[in-house]
């Protein structure tokens, strides 16, 4: 799944802008999972994107793992966010 801007919202929760249509879990941190569900039609990134929206938190071994999609690339701790943006300020 791609996903191409991620939005913390104070009273929406947490949406992404994807190219997935389906329900699915992904992995958020150890073995807790979110499931996502779509919000609405989006097409600012591609033309058949959505908005999807985090709605459940579960542990692993409560949901089924052919749902589970793969989120490369993704970081969700800003510490680690922040010292991979240091680091490539310093190679510059």
């Amino acid at each position: 799944m791609k996903v191409f801007s991620i939005v913390f919202h104070d009273k929406n929760g947490v949406i992404l802008a994807t190219d997935r249509h389906d329900d699915c879990w992904i992995r958020l941190f150890g073995k807790y999972y979110g499931r996502l569900t779509k919000v609405r039609d989006h097409n600012e990134f591609i033309k058949a994107g959505s908005m999807m929206k985090l709605v459940e938190l579960r542990q692993e071994s409560e949901i089924n793992p052919n749902l589970i999609v793969l989120i490369p690339n993704v970081l969700w701790h800003l510490q680690e966010a922040l010292s991979i943006c240091q680091e490539s300020a310093q190679q510059q």
